[in-house]
């Protein structure tokens, strides 16, 4: 054959072929059957809004405890939707338009948002948010970052624990706990409990089937008993001792069973902020507190009084006691289960508040009222919260006033590629104070002057979304001091 008539046979042959069916393999691996599908989900983000991931498939949720803990699960959607007053909106509160701040996930004007006071205190039935210095409502902990320094976030009962390494594991860690990611823990897998329980791994803890730790791993409608440790209906109000366990009695006045064995003492009845007890200068003692109660006093404080309240008792009961100093408002000013010490800066009545852990604790309290001096407010009054920031162009501002505890912020316009620089000056001798500088999301620290010098300056040229923040404050809480602050921008 010439090859001329090669590529003709060639094309004859492909066509032939190409209408044949063509046998595969069985290393080609094909069964005749599609491949089985890959998992919907890994993780929530995954799956559409409001519904959650669970064993790779994107299902609506059967219950609170599915859901993130700022959220409730919707008996009418199934879907995970915000609790009432918390949302999305912001993280941060440059997230949010000036005269906004970011609290609950919502931008809200400033006036309708609660400030965490210098060491974090709010109100009852509120938590700080410390990022953001914001009080919120108080609804446990969902992550590590709820929590103070050295705690974690058990999410499984929304408490914020003791954090452990294998070096304070003995010291740390309750009987039948051990240290396990930072925490302490009953179980990690079933296999370490008893028979008939298993491990709720987030929880840290044995359990049984119909076990719960908080309200959101009970059905709508039912609470978590805190003494069965199961879903019930909540209790009704008691109006006899039969209503009650064999050790209690019913206390009338509250409609709830108290321990019987803990008599009120002398100031009772004083459960109420209502019913506090007059709390004068000097020694108040024989006073009982039970596990289930309040105890309230009250003293009228003029501005610039400086109160020292010790509590003195039992060191054996000292673990399970708590007490706080509050204003007429619900403000926390000073905690301690030992001493509570604080300047005070308006006239009125301030509440004592002592509570137990315990079924009950015997003290007294040693109270002390010094006469200070008021500390006026300078131009720039109420700029205490990074929120509430008083904004300064380039100058100098003189004759600022530090008061007892009262941080003062100021935010700073600062244009791209220019650098900030803050001068502090002032008289040691009469209380040292700090300035940092902040990037714009005031978390960020850029640079910071905590000596002891008269002239303190920090500067960066590090600043992003320009905005910078200053903060001038004291880590002793009595310093009361005036001071020069100058702002430049090079």
């Amino acid at each position: 054959m010439n090859r001329r008539g090669l590529p003709l046979l060639l094309s004859l042959s492909i066509a032939l072929l190409a209408g044949l069916p063509i046998a595969c393999s069985p290393s080609d691996g094909d069964d005749g059957g599609d491949p089985p599908p890959g998992p919907e989900c890994e993780t929530r983000a995954d799956c559409a809004a409001g519904r959650i991931c669970q064993e790779g498939v994107c299902v609506g949720c059967t219950g609170d405890a599915d859901c993130e803990i700022i959220e409730y699960c919707s008996t009418s959607s199934l879907l995970c939707e915000f609790r009432p007053g918390w949302g999305d909106e912001c993280t941060e509160h440059i997230d949010c338009a000036m005269g906004l701040s970011c609290a609950q996930g919502l931008c809200t004007p400033a006036e309708h948002v609660t400030d965490c006071g210098p060491r974090g205190q709010c109100p009852e039935g509120m938590r700080c948010n410390r990022p953001l210095w914001v009080c919120e409502e108080d609804l446990g902990c969902g992550k590590d970052s709820d929590c103070l320094a050295g705690e974690v976030c058990n999410v499984g009962t929304a408490e914020c624990e003791p954090g452990c390494t294998a070096e304070t594991e003995a010291d740390v860690c309750a009987a039948r706990q051990h240290c396990a990611g930072g925490r302490c823990v009953e179980c990690e897998t079933d296999e370490e409990c008893k028979l008939g329980l298993t491990c709720n791994v987030a929880a840290g803890r044995c359990a049984g089937a119909e076990t719960c730790f908080t309200d959101r791993d009970c059905e709508k409608g039912l609470v978590c008993n805190r003494n069965t440790k199961s879903c019930t209906v909540p209790p009704d109000p008691c109006f006899h001792d039969g209503q009650c366990r064999l050790d209690e009695y019913c206390d009338l006045r509250r409609g709830a069973c108290a321990l019987r064995e803990c008599q009120p003492d002398q100031d009772a009845p004083n459960g109420t902020q209502e019913e506090a007890t007059p709390l004068g200068q000097g020694l108040r003692s024989n006073l009982r507190v039970c596990g289930n109660e309040e105890k309230w006093y009250r003293i009228d404080l003029r501005r610039g009084d400086r109160i020292n309240v010790r509590i003195e008792l039992d060191e054996l009961t000292a673990a399970g006691l708590s007490a706080q100093l509050r204003d007429e408002a619900g403000n926390v000013l000073s905690s301690s289960p030992f001493l509570l010490d604080a300047s005070i800066g308006t006239d009125g009545t301030y509440y004592v508040l002592v509570r137990t852990s315990d079924p009950q604790a015997s003290f007294a309290l040693r109270v002390l009222v010094a006469k200070g001096v008021p500390c006026d407010p300078d131009r720039f009054a109420g700029n205490d919260s990074v929120h509430r920031a008083a904004p300064l162009e380039p100058g100098t501002y003189e004759n600022l006033q530090a008061c007892p505890g009262v941080p003062a912020w100021f935010v700073v316009n600062v244009p791209t590629g220019r650098t900030i620089e803050g001068l502090l000056n002032h008289d040691p001798l009469q209380g040292s104070l700090d300035i940092e500088l902040f990037d714009s999301d005031a978390i960020k620290r850029l640079d910071e002057d905590k000596s002891a010098a008269g002239e303190k300056k920090v500067s960066s040229a590090a600043v992003s979304a320009g905005r910078a923040y200053l903060l001038v404050s004291s880590t002793d809480g009595r310093v009361q001091n005036a001071y020069d602050l100058t702002i430049t921008l090079r």
